[in-house]
């Protein structure tokens, strides 16, 4: 699991990314902390997240997780390699 701060994706935050790729472990992303955050600076956040994903160094499909179908169907493809 990798965890976010809602401002800005750090290298920090790539890093470990990087690191669960080269295991290749199971990867969720939490975003914390959205509290804190104008809507604007969540959504860039979860923009630079999702091209991040997209780019081909990781090559995975992103999936935004809004309600409890949405987390189903993300559980029943989590051994999908993408």
């Amino acid at each position: 699991m990798v965890l976010f701060c809602c401002i800005v994706v750090a290298g920090t935050t790539r890093e470990h990314l990087g690191f669960a790729l080269a295991l290749g472990v199971p990867v969720f992303v939490v975003i914390t902390k959205v509290d804190m955050c104008r809507r604007f600076m969540i959504e860039r956040t979860v923009s630079q997240l999702e091209k991040i994903l997209k780019s081909p160094g990781c090559n995975r499909v992103p999936l935004r997780i809004k309600s409890e179908d949405d987390a189903m169907t993300a559980a029943a493809n989590f051994n999908s390699e993408r």
